[in-house]
Protein backbone atom coordinates (compact mmCIF):
# COMPACT_ATOMS: atom_id res chain seq x y z
CA UNK A 1 0.00 0.00 0.00
CA UNK A 2 1.65 3.31 -0.81
CA UNK A 3 0.02 6.86 0.48
CA UNK A 4 -0.39 9.41 -1.94
CA UNK A 5 0.20 12.30 0.30
CA UNK A 6 1.70 13.46 4.20
CA UNK A 7 -0.77 14.26 6.59
CA UNK A 8 -2.62 13.57 9.68
CA UNK A 9 -0.69 10.89 11.79
CA UNK A 10 1.33 10.02 8.54
CA UNK A 11 3.72 12.80 8.34
CA UNK A 12 5.50 10.89 5.17
CA UNK A 13 4.92 8.93 1.94
CA UNK A 14 5.10 5.13 2.94
CA UNK A 15 4.98 1.96 1.45
CA UNK A 16 4.02 -1.08 3.31
CA UNK A 17 5.39 -4.21 1.62
CA UNK A 18 6.02 -8.12 2.57
CA UNK A 19 9.98 -8.37 3.66
CA UNK A 20 11.58 -9.37 0.42
CA UNK A 21 12.85 -13.13 0.07
CA UNK A 22 10.25 -13.91 2.76
CA UNK A 23 9.65 -17.93 1.68
CA UNK A 24 5.88 -17.81 3.25
CA UNK A 25 4.29 -14.91 1.81
CA UNK A 26 1.51 -16.51 1.37
CA UNK A 27 0.60 -17.22 4.91
CA UNK A 28 1.47 -13.54 6.22
CA UNK A 29 -0.97 -10.75 6.03
CA UNK A 30 -1.61 -7.24 7.47
CA UNK A 31 -5.10 -6.13 9.31
CA UNK A 32 -6.06 -2.90 9.64
CA UNK A 33 -9.37 -2.58 11.86
CA UNK A 34 -10.72 1.03 13.23
CA UNK A 35 -11.63 4.53 12.11
CA UNK A 36 -9.32 7.39 11.86
CA UNK A 37 -10.12 10.92 11.71
CA UNK A 38 -8.45 12.36 8.40
CA UNK A 39 -6.76 8.97 7.87
CA UNK A 40 -9.67 6.68 6.94
CA UNK A 41 -13.07 8.47 8.32
CA UNK A 42 -15.93 6.80 9.26
CA UNK A 43 -18.11 6.97 6.09
CA UNK A 44 -20.62 4.72 5.88
CA UNK A 45 -19.19 2.33 9.02
CA UNK A 46 -19.04 4.82 11.65
CA UNK A 47 -16.63 4.28 15.22
CA UNK A 48 -17.90 1.95 17.42
CA UNK A 49 -16.44 4.30 20.02
CA UNK A 50 -17.16 8.23 20.31
CA UNK A 51 -14.82 10.37 20.65
CA UNK A 52 -14.11 11.90 23.61
CA UNK A 53 -12.77 15.48 24.15
CA UNK A 54 -10.13 16.04 26.28
CA UNK A 55 -6.76 17.75 26.66
CA UNK A 56 -5.32 16.10 23.65
CA UNK A 57 -6.77 19.01 21.52
CA UNK A 58 -7.69 22.76 22.64
CA UNK A 59 -11.15 23.61 22.91
CA UNK A 60 -11.00 25.78 19.33
CA UNK A 61 -10.06 22.37 17.86
CA UNK A 62 -12.53 20.31 19.08
CA UNK A 63 -15.45 22.49 18.02
CA UNK A 64 -16.05 23.49 14.43
CA UNK A 65 -12.63 24.49 13.38
CA UNK A 66 -11.64 26.28 10.39
CA UNK A 67 -10.19 24.13 7.72
CA UNK A 68 -7.14 26.28 8.35
CA UNK A 69 -6.30 25.03 11.99
CA UNK A 70 -2.73 24.80 12.72
CA UNK A 71 -2.06 21.51 13.54
CA UNK A 72 0.64 19.90 15.93
CA UNK A 73 2.76 16.40 14.98
CA UNK A 74 0.69 13.32 16.90
CA UNK A 75 -2.66 15.61 17.54
CA UNK A 76 -5.43 14.38 16.05
CA UNK A 77 -7.91 17.51 15.75
CA UNK A 78 -11.67 17.12 15.35
CA UNK A 79 -13.67 18.14 12.71
CA UNK A 80 -17.03 17.89 11.66
CA UNK A 81 -19.16 15.95 9.89
CA UNK A 82 -17.49 12.61 10.63
CA UNK A 83 -20.08 10.31 9.83
CA UNK A 84 -23.35 11.41 9.06
CA UNK A 85 -26.21 12.27 10.93
CA UNK A 86 -28.70 9.45 10.42
CA UNK A 87 -25.82 7.24 11.46
CA UNK A 88 -26.53 8.11 15.18
CA UNK A 89 -29.34 6.27 17.12
CA UNK A 90 -31.82 8.76 19.63
CA UNK A 91 -29.88 9.12 22.99
CA UNK A 92 -31.16 12.97 24.14
CA UNK A 93 -33.96 13.81 26.26
CA UNK A 94 -34.72 17.52 25.59
CA UNK A 95 -36.15 19.75 28.25
CA UNK A 96 -39.02 22.56 27.34
CA UNK A 97 -40.98 24.95 28.99
CA UNK A 98 -44.31 24.71 28.40
CA UNK A 99 -46.51 28.03 27.27
CA UNK A 100 -48.08 30.71 29.61
CA UNK A 101 -51.22 30.72 27.02
CA UNK A 102 -53.21 27.07 25.98
CA UNK A 103 -55.50 25.82 23.41
CA UNK A 104 -58.43 24.07 25.23
CA UNK A 105 -59.48 20.99 24.29
CA UNK A 106 -62.87 21.38 22.34
CA UNK A 107 -63.56 17.76 23.27
CA UNK A 108 -62.00 14.77 24.67
CA UNK A 109 -61.85 12.41 27.89
CA UNK A 110 -61.82 13.61 31.37
CA UNK A 111 -58.23 13.80 32.91
CA UNK A 112 -56.87 10.43 33.90
CA UNK A 113 -53.53 11.38 35.96
CA UNK A 114 -52.84 7.61 35.66
CA UNK A 115 -52.45 7.75 32.03
CA UNK A 116 -49.88 10.27 31.94
CA UNK A 117 -45.71 9.50 30.93
CA UNK A 118 -43.42 9.29 34.18
CA UNK A 119 -45.70 7.54 36.88
CA UNK A 120 -43.37 8.21 39.49
CA UNK A 121 -45.01 11.67 39.20
CA UNK A 122 -48.90 10.60 39.67
CA UNK A 123 -49.47 11.00 43.40
CA UNK A 124 -47.81 14.84 43.33
CA UNK A 125 -49.96 15.82 40.37
CA UNK A 126 -52.65 14.23 42.15
CA UNK A 127 -52.27 16.42 45.28
CA UNK A 128 -51.51 19.66 43.24
CA UNK A 129 -54.53 18.89 40.74
CA UNK A 130 -57.00 18.79 44.06
CA UNK A 131 -55.35 21.65 45.41
CA UNK A 132 -55.56 24.08 42.53
CA UNK A 133 -59.36 22.75 42.11
CA UNK A 134 -60.63 22.97 45.55
CA UNK A 135 -58.77 26.60 45.67
CA UNK A 136 -60.50 28.40 42.66
CA UNK A 137 -63.95 27.08 43.61
CA UNK A 138 -64.02 27.94 46.74
CA UNK A 139 -62.20 31.48 46.47
CA UNK A 140 -62.17 32.52 42.71
CA UNK A 141 -61.18 35.90 43.36
CA UNK A 142 -58.45 35.23 45.67
CA UNK A 143 -57.26 32.61 43.15
CA UNK A 144 -57.21 35.24 40.60
CA UNK A 145 -55.47 37.64 42.54
CA UNK A 146 -52.54 35.33 43.35
CA UNK A 147 -52.80 33.37 39.73
CA UNK A 148 -52.04 37.24 38.77
CA UNK A 149 -55.33 36.98 36.38
CA UNK A 150 -56.71 39.89 34.64
CA UNK A 151 -60.69 40.93 34.54
CA UNK A 152 -60.40 39.80 30.85
CA UNK A 153 -58.51 36.15 32.00
CA UNK A 154 -61.45 35.60 35.01
CA UNK A 155 -62.78 32.56 32.92
CA UNK A 156 -59.55 30.34 33.55
CA UNK A 157 -60.17 30.39 37.27
CA UNK A 158 -63.59 28.36 35.90
CA UNK A 159 -61.75 26.44 33.60
CA UNK A 160 -58.88 25.66 36.93
CA UNK A 161 -62.34 24.49 39.55
CA UNK A 162 -63.37 22.53 36.44
CA UNK A 163 -59.79 20.58 35.90
CA UNK A 164 -61.22 17.01 36.43
CA UNK A 165 -64.03 16.90 33.87
CA UNK A 166 -62.45 19.14 31.24
CA UNK A 167 -62.08 17.82 28.10
CA UNK A 168 -58.53 16.66 27.23
CA UNK A 169 -55.98 16.70 24.51
CA UNK A 170 -52.58 16.45 23.99
CA UNK A 171 -50.14 17.96 25.57
CA UNK A 172 -48.47 19.07 22.09
CA UNK A 173 -51.80 20.88 20.73
CA UNK A 174 -52.53 22.27 24.66
CA UNK A 175 -49.72 24.56 24.58
CA UNK A 176 -49.30 27.22 22.14
CA UNK A 177 -47.29 30.06 21.92
CA UNK A 178 -44.12 31.08 20.01
CA UNK A 179 -41.78 28.11 20.94
CA UNK A 180 -44.90 25.95 19.88
CA UNK A 181 -45.26 27.99 16.84
CA UNK A 182 -42.16 27.56 15.98
CA UNK A 183 -41.68 23.78 16.64
CA UNK A 184 -44.64 23.34 14.60
CA UNK A 185 -45.60 19.93 15.70
CA UNK A 186 -48.11 18.90 12.47
CA UNK A 187 -45.79 19.64 10.27
CA UNK A 188 -43.38 17.32 11.21
CA UNK A 189 -42.93 14.35 9.56
CA UNK A 190 -44.32 10.73 11.24
CA UNK A 191 -40.64 9.77 11.59
CA UNK A 192 -40.26 13.05 13.63
CA UNK A 193 -43.33 13.14 15.90
CA UNK A 194 -42.16 9.37 16.73
CA UNK A 195 -38.48 11.01 17.93
CA UNK A 196 -40.11 14.11 19.18
CA UNK A 197 -42.54 11.55 21.52
CA UNK A 198 -39.44 9.64 22.65
CA UNK A 199 -37.54 12.57 23.00
CA UNK A 200 -39.17 15.59 24.34
CA UNK A 201 -40.02 16.60 27.97
CA UNK A 202 -42.55 19.41 29.03
CA UNK A 203 -42.21 20.90 32.15
CA UNK A 204 -45.12 21.86 33.99
CA UNK A 205 -46.16 23.00 37.75
CA UNK A 206 -49.19 21.12 37.58
CA UNK A 207 -47.80 17.53 35.99
CA UNK A 208 -43.86 17.86 36.47
CA UNK A 209 -43.03 16.71 33.22
CA UNK A 210 -44.96 15.72 30.28
CA UNK A 211 -44.38 13.84 27.13
CA UNK A 212 -46.25 15.40 23.93
CA UNK A 213 -48.47 12.77 23.39
CA UNK A 214 -49.97 13.05 26.97
CA UNK A 215 -53.58 13.90 26.90
CA UNK A 216 -54.32 16.94 29.38
CA UNK A 217 -56.64 19.83 29.96
CA UNK A 218 -55.55 23.40 29.90
CA UNK A 219 -55.14 25.49 32.56
CA UNK A 220 -53.57 28.30 34.53
CA UNK A 221 -50.97 28.03 36.91
CA UNK A 222 -47.12 29.53 36.97
CA UNK A 223 -44.34 28.13 38.67
CA UNK A 224 -43.99 31.06 41.33
CA UNK A 225 -47.26 30.58 42.80
CA UNK A 226 -47.60 29.71 46.38
CA UNK A 227 -50.65 27.64 47.01
CA UNK A 228 -53.01 28.20 50.14
CA UNK A 229 -52.36 24.69 51.96
CA UNK A 230 -49.22 23.22 49.85
CA UNK A 231 -47.17 26.41 49.62
CA UNK A 232 -44.56 27.25 46.87
CA UNK A 233 -44.47 24.66 44.51
CA UNK A 234 -40.68 24.86 44.05
CA UNK A 235 -40.09 22.76 47.19
CA UNK A 236 -42.86 20.54 46.72
CA UNK A 237 -41.95 19.19 42.72
CA UNK A 238 -38.26 19.80 43.19
CA UNK A 239 -37.17 16.08 44.13
CA UNK A 240 -39.55 14.10 42.08
CA UNK A 241 -38.70 15.87 38.85
CA UNK A 242 -35.16 15.21 39.43
CA UNK A 243 -35.78 11.60 40.03
CA UNK A 244 -38.23 11.46 36.62
CA UNK A 245 -35.50 13.12 34.59
CA UNK A 246 -32.74 10.58 35.74
CA UNK A 247 -35.36 7.85 34.95
CA UNK A 248 -35.72 9.28 31.76
CA UNK A 249 -32.20 9.74 30.54
CA UNK A 250 -30.02 6.69 32.15
CA UNK A 251 -27.49 7.58 28.78
CA UNK A 252 -27.16 9.83 26.52
CA UNK A 253 -27.48 13.61 26.80
CA UNK A 254 -29.54 16.48 28.14
CA UNK A 255 -30.68 19.12 26.37
CA UNK A 256 -32.32 21.46 28.78
CA UNK A 257 -33.95 24.75 26.78
CA UNK A 258 -36.40 25.50 29.87
CA UNK A 259 -36.49 29.00 31.37
CA UNK A 260 -34.97 29.60 34.92
CA UNK A 261 -38.09 29.69 36.99
CA UNK A 262 -38.75 25.82 35.56
CA UNK A 263 -34.85 24.97 35.89
CA UNK A 264 -35.26 25.30 39.80
CA UNK A 265 -38.43 23.76 40.10
CA UNK A 266 -36.86 20.21 38.64
CA UNK A 267 -33.27 20.61 38.71
CA UNK A 268 -31.01 18.39 36.72
CA UNK A 269 -29.23 15.58 39.40
CA UNK A 270 -25.65 16.33 39.74
CA UNK A 271 -24.41 12.82 38.65
CA UNK A 272 -26.05 13.44 35.27
CA UNK A 273 -24.82 17.69 34.97
CA UNK A 274 -21.80 16.23 33.35
CA UNK A 275 -23.77 14.74 29.97
CA UNK A 276 -26.30 17.68 30.45
CA UNK A 277 -26.06 21.08 27.84
CA UNK A 278 -28.10 24.34 28.66
CA UNK A 279 -28.66 26.45 25.34
CA UNK A 280 -28.72 29.94 25.56
CA UNK A 281 -29.56 31.79 22.57
CA UNK A 282 -27.55 35.38 22.09
CA UNK A 283 -27.57 37.99 19.37
CA UNK A 284 -23.69 39.23 17.84
CA UNK A 285 -23.65 43.02 16.82
CA UNK A 286 -21.07 45.43 16.60
CA UNK A 287 -18.32 43.05 18.12
CA UNK A 288 -20.74 42.12 20.89
CA UNK A 289 -22.67 39.33 21.87
CA UNK A 290 -26.04 40.03 24.31
CA UNK A 291 -29.15 37.24 25.29
CA UNK A 292 -31.68 37.31 23.36
CA UNK A 293 -35.15 37.96 24.50
CA UNK A 294 -38.05 38.47 22.67
CA UNK A 295 -37.58 35.58 20.23
CA UNK A 296 -35.91 33.15 22.46
CA UNK A 297 -38.04 30.81 22.58
CA UNK A 298 -39.20 30.84 18.65
CA UNK A 299 -35.44 29.84 18.23
CA UNK A 300 -35.39 27.14 20.41
CA UNK A 301 -38.18 25.95 18.98
CA UNK A 302 -36.22 25.71 15.81
CA UNK A 303 -33.45 24.25 17.66
CA UNK A 304 -35.85 21.56 18.14
CA UNK A 305 -37.39 20.67 14.81
CA UNK A 306 -33.33 20.52 13.74
CA UNK A 307 -32.89 17.66 16.59
CA UNK A 308 -35.87 15.84 15.53
CA UNK A 309 -35.01 15.88 11.91
CA UNK A 310 -32.04 13.80 12.52
CA UNK A 311 -31.37 10.96 14.99
CA UNK A 312 -28.71 12.93 17.34
CA UNK A 313 -26.29 11.42 18.92
CA UNK A 314 -25.44 10.77 23.06
CA UNK A 315 -22.87 13.33 23.70
CA UNK A 316 -23.21 16.95 24.10
CA UNK A 317 -20.78 16.89 20.70
CA UNK A 318 -22.79 15.31 18.40
CA UNK A 319 -26.02 18.21 19.40
CA UNK A 320 -23.63 20.73 19.05
CA UNK A 321 -22.89 19.36 15.32
CA UNK A 322 -26.14 18.51 13.99
CA UNK A 323 -27.48 22.35 15.22
CA UNK A 324 -23.64 23.04 13.09
CA UNK A 325 -24.75 20.92 10.01
CA UNK A 326 -28.48 22.69 10.57
CA UNK A 327 -26.80 25.86 9.60
CA UNK A 328 -26.81 27.05 13.16
CA UNK A 329 -23.42 29.30 14.58
CA UNK A 330 -22.93 27.51 17.73
CA UNK A 331 -19.79 27.36 20.16
CA UNK A 332 -19.66 25.09 23.04
CA UNK A 333 -18.50 26.11 26.64
CA UNK A 334 -17.25 22.81 28.64
CA UNK A 335 -18.24 22.76 32.37
CA UNK A 336 -15.85 24.48 34.57
CA UNK A 337 -16.51 21.43 37.21
CA UNK A 338 -18.22 18.36 37.37
CA UNK A 339 -21.15 19.91 39.17
CA UNK A 340 -21.86 22.07 36.02
CA UNK A 341 -23.87 21.95 32.89
CA UNK A 342 -22.32 22.22 29.59
CA UNK A 343 -23.64 25.45 27.82
CA UNK A 344 -24.32 25.39 24.12
CA UNK A 345 -24.70 29.16 22.57
CA UNK A 346 -26.75 29.44 19.61
CA UNK A 347 -25.48 32.77 18.24
CA UNK A 348 -27.65 34.52 15.35
CA UNK A 349 -27.00 38.35 13.74
CA UNK A 350 -30.70 38.05 13.22
CA UNK A 351 -33.19 37.11 15.84
CA UNK A 352 -35.95 36.06 13.71
CA UNK A 353 -33.88 33.87 12.20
Amino acid sequence: MVTHGAGGLLHHRFTLTLRHGDEHHDERRFVFCGTVPRVAPGGCYPPPCHVEPGLSSTTEARFFNPPSLPRSPGRLVRRFPIVASNQYSVRVLVLLPPSEGKTPAASGTPLSLASLSFPSLTDTRSVVVNELVSWCAAQPGEAQSRLGLSDRLAHEIDRNAQLRSAPCSRAISIYTGVLYDALSWPTLTPTERARGQRSIAIASSLFGLLRPLDAIPAYRLPPGVTLPRLGRLKPLWQEHIATAVMSAAPTGVIVDMRSSAYATMGPIPTPLLPRTVVVRVLAEGNGKRTVVSHHNKFIKGLLVRDLLACRAGGTVVDVARILSESGRKVDVVPPVNASRPWTLNVVTTDEHR
